[in-house]
C-alpha cells in the first residue's frame, strides 16, 4: 500500500515537473500574442502551445495516470492525478488534428486581437468604441461604433466554424458528444445541473 502511494506521488511529481516549464512558456507566449498581435508572436504562441499539447498528448503517461489514479491511496495524490488526467484527456487525439486545432486557435486569437473596427472612416480600438457607446450623444455615431465592434466576426468566421468542427471531431474520437460535453467533463461540471441552473 505504501509503495503504491509512493509510486503515485512520484508519477504526479514527475508529470507536473515536466509540464511546468511548458505551461509557463505557453502562458507567456499567449500573453505576448494578445498584447502585441503580430504574426511573429502568433507563431511563437502556436509553437509553445504545440509543445505543451504534445506533452499532454503523451499516451504512455496518460495510460499510467489512468492506471494509477484508480488505486487506493492518498486522496491529495489522487486529486493531483485526476487533474492531470483531465488536462491530458482532450489531447489524446491524432497529432495532425491536435496540431491543426492549435494553429487555428492561434490564428483566430491573433486576428481577433489585431482587429480594429472603423468609426467615421477611422480604425479605432475597443477602448474607443466603448467610450463612444458610453458617452456619445449622437445616435448615429453610437450605432456605427456598435456595428464596428461586431466586424471582427466576419474576419474570423470561417476559421471559427472550422475550429468548432475540428474540436467536435476530436471530442467524438474520445467518446464525447461534442467539444462542449468534453470541456464540461474535464472541468468537472455536470451538464444537466448546469443547464437546470441556467434555466432557473
Amino acid at each position: 500500500m505504501l509503495r503504491a502511494v509512493a509510486a503515485a506521488r512520484e508519477l504526479a511529481d514527475s508529470a507536473e515537473e515536466s509540464l511546468r516549464p511548458l505551461s509557463r512558456a505557453r502562458n507567456e507566449s499567449w500573453w505576448e500574442a494578445n498584447v502585441d498581435a503580430t504574426e511573429e508572436n502568433a507563431r511563437r504562441r502556436a509553437e509553445a502551445e504545440l509543445a505543451y499539447t504534445a506533452a499532454l498528448a503523451d499516451a504512455e503517461l496518460f495510460a499510467a495516470l489512468e492506471g494509477t489514479r484508480d488505486s487506493d491511496g492518498d486522496p491529495l495524490v489522487r486529486r493531483r492525478l485526476d487533474l492531470l488526467r483531465d488536462a491530458m484527456l482532450p489531447h489524446q487525439v491524432a497529432p495532425a488534428l491536435r496540431e491543426r486545432i492549435v494553429e487555428l486557435e492561434a490564428s483566430v486569437e491573433m486576428r481577433f486581437s489585431a482587429h480594429r473596427g472603423a468609426v467615421r472612416g477611422e480604425e479605432v480600438d475597443d477602448n474607443t468604441i466603448t467610450r463612444i457607446l458610453r458617452t456619445s450623444d449622437d445616435p448615429a455615431e453610437r450605432r456605427e461604433a456598435w456595428e464596428a465592434s461586431k466586424t471582427v466576426g466576419a474576419a474570423v468566421a470561417d476559421d471559427v466554424r472550422e475550429l468548432a468542427r475540428l474540436r467536435n471531431e476530436a471530442a467524438r474520437s474520445l467518446g464525447y458528444r461534442d467539444w462542449f460535453a468534453l470541456s464540461l467533463a474535464t472541468d468537472e461540471m455536470d451538464e444537466e445541473r448546469l443547464a437546470s441552473t441556467l434555466a432557473a
